[in-house]
């Protein structure tokens, strides 16, 4: 055998060279698909980090805000801006339910700021004529004791709505702010867009 391999060392030598380097290249190969794969799954991990923290941040602004409304309700004047800052990538990192709550809030602010700035002009105008000649007749002067009262009332539904908010606040994110939820799947990644199959994981 030995003798048969040196006799016919100008064949055997190529093919066994050939075979050497079938080997390693298929080796090298392997270990290029494991390092893909590890980074991979590195770069799965970073997104759903950086999709955690960009959540939690929207959840944390709306909970601030909400806690100043309800201790101060004059501040919707100057909360509403803020609330519709903190809250435009909204549409990209939330679902449908998380949209539509946000904009519930938005409005109720708004409706808020709105009647505050009534009650106020109201406010103001019943109590001037306590202390200047009479300027409204007493019909005028019951009719917006009327509407003063209106607004009041409209108000502390508002401040009902948005306590109601900021008690279940933990409850409306809860999908999207419980990190076991970003437990995500290389394949899932491979086959469907980022936020459709984290979305599609959390319910």
């Amino acid at each position: 055998m030995d003798g048969w391999f040196i006799d016919n060392l100008n064949l055997s030598a190529p093919v066994t060279i050939t075979v050497i380097f079938a080997c390693l290249n298929i080796w090298i190969a392997w270990l290029n698909y494991q390092c893909s794969e590890k980074q991979k799954e590195i770069q799965n991990d970073s997104f759903c980090y950086q999709l955690f923290d960009k959540r939690l941040n929207v959840y944390y602004s709306i909970q601030e805000i909400l806690g100043k409304l309800i201790s101060s309700p004059d501040n919707a004047a100057i909360l509403w801006e803020p609330f519709l800052q903190k809250t435009r990538d909204v549409p990209f990192l939330f679902g449908k339910d998380i949209q539509d709550k946000c904009n519930e809030i938005y409005n109720d602010i708004v409706d808020l700021d709105s009647n505050n700035q009534q009650f106020k002009s109201i406010y103001e105008k019943l109590e001037s004529a306590k202390y200047s000649p009479p300027r409204f007749t007493p019909t005028e002067y019951e009719k917006l004791t009327v509407q003063r009262d209106c607004i009041s009332k409209k108000i502390n539904i508002l401040l009902k709505k948005l306590n109601y908010y900021d008690t279940n606040l933990t409850n409306f994110f809860q999908p999207y702010i419980c990190f076991a939820n970003y437990q995500i799947t290389q394949n899932d990644i491979k086959k469907d867009n980022y936020e459709i199959t984290l979305f599609r994981l959390i319910y």
